[in-house]
């Protein structure tokens, strides 16, 4: 039984050649595809991070072969986040603050220099006060 070749290939030479040639591209295509996806893992990671020590930890540098664009993008947008979170952090502690303060105006210290303002320090320093604060604050943020 005789192998038909390919009418472009004149005999079986040129046709393994073709062969080799076209293995070795798939490999290479393979290789950077394979490159590829674990340029993909990092930015999976990254946008797993959620605080500085995860960042630290798991962060690549630019020198890194799986380092990209899309890797600094999500790095950034993850950086954002975390701002905004602190950000938000700090608006509800002072939140809690003011809002002992008024309940301390509202019980009758207002008329009292500093009396108001000691109430708040006091309540703000008594962890069950600042625990029921903040979860006067947050149900009333799911209120809304």
């Amino acid at each position: 039984m005789s192998i038909d070749w390919c009418w472009c290939y004149e005999n079986p030479k040129e046709a393994a050649s073709e062969i080799n040639r076209l293995t070795a591209l798939c490999e290479e295509q393979e290789a950077d595809l394979e490159h590829e996806r674990l340029r993909l893992a990092a930015c999976g990671v990254a946008a797993l991070c959620n605080t500085e020590q995860s960042i630290a930890e798991q962060g690549i540098t630019a020198d890194n072969p799986y380092y990209s664009a899309s890797y600094r993008d999500i790095c950034d947008a993850v950086k954002r986040e975390m701002d905004m979170k602190s950000a938000l952090s700090q608006a509800r502690e002072e939140s809690v603050k003011l809002q002992i303060l008024l309940d301390g105006y509202k019980m009758g210290y207002k008329d009292r220099a500093g009396a108001a303002e000691d109430f708040a320090a006091r309540a703000y320093r008594t962890e069950d006060a600042y625990q029921e604060a903040i979860a006067r604050a947050e149900a009333a943020e799911q209120r809304e």
